[in-house]
Protein backbone atom coordinates (compact mmCIF):
# COMPACT_ATOMS: atom_id res chain seq x y z
CA UNK A 1 0.00 0.00 0.00
CA UNK A 2 2.74 2.27 0.85
CA UNK A 3 4.53 1.85 -2.52
CA UNK A 4 1.41 2.20 -4.19
CA UNK A 5 1.10 5.36 -2.85
CA UNK A 6 4.51 6.46 -3.12
CA UNK A 7 4.43 5.49 -7.07
CA UNK A 8 1.32 7.53 -7.10
CA UNK A 9 2.62 10.86 -5.54
CA UNK A 10 5.84 10.44 -7.47
CA UNK A 11 4.27 9.88 -11.07
CA UNK A 12 1.75 13.29 -9.60
CA UNK A 13 4.88 15.09 -9.08
CA UNK A 14 6.22 14.81 -12.41
CA UNK A 15 3.12 15.24 -14.25
CA UNK A 16 3.00 18.72 -12.08
CA UNK A 17 6.47 19.14 -13.35
CA UNK A 18 6.21 18.47 -17.26
CA UNK A 19 2.77 20.42 -16.91
CA UNK A 20 4.74 23.77 -15.46
CA UNK A 21 7.78 22.93 -18.08
CA UNK A 22 5.18 22.75 -20.92
CA UNK A 23 3.44 26.18 -19.59
CA UNK A 24 6.99 27.99 -19.91
CA UNK A 25 7.67 26.68 -23.28
CA UNK A 26 4.82 27.91 -24.71
CA UNK A 27 5.00 31.37 -22.91
CA UNK A 28 8.68 31.58 -24.21
CA UNK A 29 7.59 30.99 -27.93
CA UNK A 30 5.18 33.51 -27.61
CA UNK A 31 8.19 36.13 -25.85
CA UNK A 32 10.07 35.04 -29.13
CA UNK A 33 7.56 35.97 -31.60
CA UNK A 34 6.90 39.15 -30.04
CA UNK A 35 10.57 39.93 -29.56
CA UNK A 36 11.14 38.74 -33.22
CA UNK A 37 7.82 41.06 -34.58
CA UNK A 38 9.51 44.21 -32.71
CA UNK A 39 13.54 43.70 -33.62
CA UNK A 40 12.98 41.65 -36.95
CA UNK A 41 13.40 44.98 -39.28
CA UNK A 42 17.12 45.72 -37.52
CA UNK A 43 18.29 42.15 -38.30
CA UNK A 44 16.75 41.94 -41.48
CA UNK A 45 18.90 45.59 -42.05
CA UNK A 46 22.10 43.94 -40.73
CA UNK A 47 21.96 41.26 -42.65
CA UNK A 48 21.97 43.55 -45.96
CA UNK A 49 24.49 45.36 -44.77
CA UNK A 50 27.10 42.58 -45.05
CA UNK A 51 26.51 41.29 -48.21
Amino acid sequence: MREALRDWKFRRTQREQTIEELRRIWDGDQAFARMRKRIGTKFQDLDHSSV
